[in-house]
Protein backbone atom coordinates (compact mmCIF):
# COMPACT_ATOMS: atom_id res chain seq x y z
CA UNK A 1 0.00 0.00 0.00
CA UNK A 2 1.29 3.24 -0.96
CA UNK A 3 1.05 6.31 1.02
CA UNK A 4 -0.59 9.86 -0.53
CA UNK A 5 -0.14 13.45 0.97
CA UNK A 6 -3.02 15.23 -0.35
CA UNK A 7 -2.87 18.97 -1.00
CA UNK A 8 -5.53 21.73 -0.64
CA UNK A 9 -7.07 21.63 -4.07
CA UNK A 10 -7.69 17.47 -4.36
CA UNK A 11 -9.53 17.84 -0.91
CA UNK A 12 -11.93 20.33 -2.42
CA UNK A 13 -12.39 18.37 -5.51
CA UNK A 14 -12.71 14.98 -4.24
CA UNK A 15 -15.13 16.97 -2.07
CA UNK A 16 -17.11 18.49 -4.83
CA UNK A 17 -17.27 15.19 -6.63
CA UNK A 18 -18.89 13.69 -3.40
CA UNK A 19 -16.60 11.07 -3.09
CA UNK A 20 -14.57 11.69 -0.05
CA UNK A 21 -15.67 8.58 1.69
CA UNK A 22 -15.44 6.40 -1.78
CA UNK A 23 -11.95 7.47 -1.47
CA UNK A 24 -10.30 6.05 1.60
CA UNK A 25 -11.71 2.53 -0.13
CA UNK A 26 -8.52 3.02 -2.08
CA UNK A 27 -5.39 0.57 -1.59
CA UNK A 28 -3.54 3.89 -0.83
CA UNK A 29 -2.88 5.74 3.00
CA UNK A 30 -4.40 8.76 2.23
CA UNK A 31 -2.44 11.53 4.35
CA UNK A 32 -3.85 15.31 4.85
CA UNK A 33 -0.83 17.25 6.53
CA UNK A 34 -1.97 19.08 9.95
CA UNK A 35 -1.49 22.70 7.71
CA UNK A 36 -3.52 21.85 4.95
CA UNK A 37 -6.45 20.61 7.56
CA UNK A 38 -6.42 23.45 10.01
CA UNK A 39 -6.67 25.81 6.71
CA UNK A 40 -9.75 23.50 4.88
CA UNK A 41 -12.72 25.17 5.27
CA UNK A 42 -14.95 23.29 2.90
CA UNK A 43 -14.81 20.29 3.60
CA UNK A 44 -13.52 20.97 6.89
CA UNK A 45 -9.93 19.30 8.00
CA UNK A 46 -11.28 17.63 11.08
CA UNK A 47 -14.24 16.38 9.00
CA UNK A 48 -11.63 14.30 6.93
CA UNK A 49 -10.06 12.84 9.70
CA UNK A 50 -13.16 11.99 11.42
CA UNK A 51 -14.07 9.76 7.59
CA UNK A 52 -10.70 8.70 7.86
CA UNK A 53 -7.91 10.50 6.47
CA UNK A 54 -4.86 10.21 8.45
CA UNK A 55 -3.19 13.25 9.79
CA UNK A 56 0.87 13.83 8.76
CA UNK A 57 3.12 16.31 10.21
CA UNK A 58 6.88 17.04 10.04
CA UNK A 59 9.43 17.23 13.53
CA UNK A 60 11.22 20.34 14.12
CA UNK A 61 14.06 18.95 11.94
CA UNK A 62 12.17 18.61 9.17
CA UNK A 63 11.14 22.10 8.98
CA UNK A 64 14.36 23.26 7.11
CA UNK A 65 12.63 21.20 4.63
CA UNK A 66 9.91 23.38 3.89
CA UNK A 67 12.18 26.78 4.50
CA UNK A 68 14.55 25.98 1.48
CA UNK A 69 11.42 25.20 -0.47
CA UNK A 70 10.01 28.67 0.54
CA UNK A 71 12.99 30.26 -0.65
CA UNK A 72 13.32 28.41 -3.98
CA UNK A 73 9.99 28.25 -5.12
CA UNK A 74 7.95 31.25 -5.16
CA UNK A 75 4.36 30.22 -6.67
CA UNK A 76 3.41 27.62 -4.15
CA UNK A 77 1.66 28.69 -0.89
CA UNK A 78 3.23 27.72 2.57
CA UNK A 79 0.70 25.13 3.30
CA UNK A 80 1.16 23.23 -0.14
CA UNK A 81 4.98 23.49 0.19
CA UNK A 82 4.14 22.22 3.31
CA UNK A 83 2.58 18.89 1.73
CA UNK A 84 5.50 18.94 -0.86
CA UNK A 85 7.91 18.53 2.51
CA UNK A 86 5.44 16.57 3.64
CA UNK A 87 5.64 13.96 0.68
CA UNK A 88 9.61 14.34 0.45
CA UNK A 89 10.25 13.54 4.15
CA UNK A 90 7.44 10.65 4.42
CA UNK A 91 8.57 9.02 0.87
CA UNK A 92 5.26 9.69 -0.48
CA UNK A 93 3.11 10.37 -3.29
CA UNK A 94 2.24 14.17 -3.37
CA UNK A 95 -1.77 14.60 -4.88
CA UNK A 96 -2.36 17.91 -6.20
CA UNK A 97 -3.68 19.92 -9.09
CA UNK A 98 -2.15 23.04 -8.75
CA UNK A 99 0.52 23.55 -11.01
CA UNK A 100 3.27 25.36 -9.77
CA UNK A 101 3.38 23.11 -7.27
CA UNK A 102 3.14 19.92 -9.29
CA UNK A 103 6.53 21.48 -10.96
CA UNK A 104 8.30 21.47 -7.44
CA UNK A 105 7.48 17.96 -6.55
CA UNK A 106 8.90 17.00 -10.05
CA UNK A 107 11.99 18.96 -9.47
CA UNK A 108 12.49 17.47 -6.02
CA UNK A 109 12.01 13.97 -7.15
CA UNK A 110 8.80 13.36 -5.77
CA UNK A 111 5.92 11.67 -7.48
CA UNK A 112 3.39 13.83 -8.11
CA UNK A 113 -0.68 12.95 -9.77
CA UNK A 114 -3.67 14.94 -9.38
CA UNK A 115 -7.69 14.07 -9.22
CA UNK A 116 -7.55 12.29 -12.96
CA UNK A 117 -4.84 9.98 -11.85
CA UNK A 118 -7.18 9.10 -8.55
CA UNK A 119 -10.26 9.08 -10.68
CA UNK A 120 -8.35 6.73 -12.67
CA UNK A 121 -7.33 4.47 -9.55
CA UNK A 122 -11.11 4.53 -8.36
CA UNK A 123 -12.12 3.06 -11.50
CA UNK A 124 -9.21 0.52 -11.82
CA UNK A 125 -9.94 -0.78 -8.67
CA UNK A 126 -13.96 -1.39 -9.53
CA UNK A 127 -14.51 1.50 -6.04
CA UNK A 128 -16.17 3.32 -8.91
CA UNK A 129 -18.23 2.61 -11.88
CA UNK A 130 -16.58 4.72 -15.23
CA UNK A 131 -20.38 6.39 -15.58
CA UNK A 132 -19.71 7.32 -12.11
CA UNK A 133 -16.23 8.47 -12.58
CA UNK A 134 -17.97 10.29 -15.76
CA UNK A 135 -20.26 12.25 -13.41
CA UNK A 136 -17.61 13.28 -10.78
CA UNK A 137 -15.52 14.60 -12.81
CA UNK A 138 -18.18 17.00 -14.01
CA UNK A 139 -18.90 17.73 -10.69
CA UNK A 140 -15.32 18.88 -10.47
CA UNK A 141 -15.42 20.61 -13.39
CA UNK A 142 -18.71 22.67 -12.88
CA UNK A 143 -17.14 23.44 -9.22
CA UNK A 144 -14.46 25.39 -11.37
CA UNK A 145 -11.89 22.57 -10.45
CA UNK A 146 -8.85 23.24 -12.88
CA UNK A 147 -8.13 20.16 -14.78
CA UNK A 148 -6.71 19.85 -18.50
CA UNK A 149 -9.58 20.32 -20.55
CA UNK A 150 -8.69 17.37 -23.85
CA UNK A 151 -7.73 14.68 -20.71
CA UNK A 152 -11.04 15.21 -19.08
CA UNK A 153 -13.02 15.39 -22.11
CA UNK A 154 -11.38 11.96 -23.49
CA UNK A 155 -12.03 9.95 -20.00
CA UNK A 156 -15.57 11.22 -20.29
CA UNK A 157 -16.04 9.93 -23.41
CA UNK A 158 -14.32 6.75 -22.20
CA UNK A 159 -16.22 6.31 -19.34
CA UNK A 160 -19.65 7.34 -20.83
CA UNK A 161 -18.60 4.99 -23.29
Amino acid sequence: MSKCVLDTSICVDLSNAGLLEIVLRLQHELLIPDVIADELKEPAGEHLFRLGFTAVGLGAEDMNVVTSYVERYREPSFADLFALACAKVHACVLLTGDAHLREAAKSEGVDVHGVLWVLDELVAQSILTPPDAATSLQRITAAGGWLPRMESEDRIKRWRG
